[in-house]
């Protein structure tokens, strides 16, 4: 009995997810915004950027190493836009969460420079552990999948946000693979509605390298708008996992989740 009293609260799943898209549809024309030039076109920089390394021929015969190339690759030119991106986003949800009453607002740098400082920090273990296997990646990555709203709304420093994330998450993470899990399938969903037409399409163009190359060109444009999408899906729910998660600390229930700050 005393087992069964001391066990957490459980983190609601369906309830981080629906909070996801409720604060995206109410804020997607602003997310939208920023999205373009601080996600999207970082993710097209960084395509580029891989297809003229020596890491496009290697991952011909090593994909694992192609992968994790591209993966870092992606990391360093995405992650200070990125973190101005979900800083904003974090600051976005928080308000309306507080029905536009608190503002949040980034009074100077100090909040972006440790946001990126974390994620950095972070981005570099989560890609370390996926040189072992992907699934401590994925466990390490919802350790810390509350950094960003630790950073700007505690104003936390960046040792401080990871080690208040680790804190938060502690025995939930299985309930946030599972957010990230139906995240996945989504993102997985929508790739293979791509795939399959493209594939189609490239049959019929043997010997027209013209057509090909900007078929690829086309496809390798929609995959950086998914994976952008994809991004955005996490800096939405990060502030509202946050949100559930100092609820079940704190005890407050069915209160205004934003009412911690008061």
């Amino acid at each position: 009995m005393a087992s069964r009293d001391s066990a957490p609260p459980k983190l609601d799943v369906g309830r981080v997810i629906g909070g996801t898209f409720s604060a995206l549809a109410r804020n997607w024309w602003r997310i939208a915004a920023l999205a373009i030039p601080l996600g999207f076109a970082p993710y097209v920089a960084s395509y580029w950027i891989v297809s003229h390394l020596p890491f496009a021929a290697l991952s011909a015969w090593r994909p694992i190493i192609g992968y994790l190339a591209e993966a870092w690759v992606s990391f360093a030119v995405g992650v200070v836009p990125g973190s101005v991106l979900a800083a904003y986003v974090c600051r976005w949800v928080a308000a309306d969460a507080e029905g536009g009453r608190k503002t949040f607002a980034l009074n100077n740098l100090d909040h972006l420079l440790v946001l990126v400082s974390a994620r950095l920090m972070a981005g570099v273990g989560v890609n370390l552990a996926a040189l072992l296997l992907y699934l401590p990646a994925i466990l390490l990555s919802q350790v810390w999948a509350v950094i960003g709203p630790v950073a700007v709304l505690e104003g936390a420093g960046p040792v401080a946000s990871l080690r208040r994330s680790a804190d938060l998450t502690r025995r939930r993470l299985w309930r946030l693979v599972m957010v990230w899990i139906v995240f996945f399938l989504i993102y997985l969903t929508a790739s293979f509605c791509i795939a399959v037409p493209y594939s189609l399409m490239v049959r019929g163009m043997l010997g027209a390298e013209l057509r090909i190359k900007a078929t690829f060109a086309l496809v390798a444009g929609l995959s950086a708008l998914l994976y952008t999408v994809y991004a955005v899906l996490w800096y939405v729910a990060a502030p509202v996992i946050y949100f559930e998660l100092i609820q079940l600390k704190s005890g407050l229930g069915g209160r205004n989740p934003a009412a911690v700050f008061d």
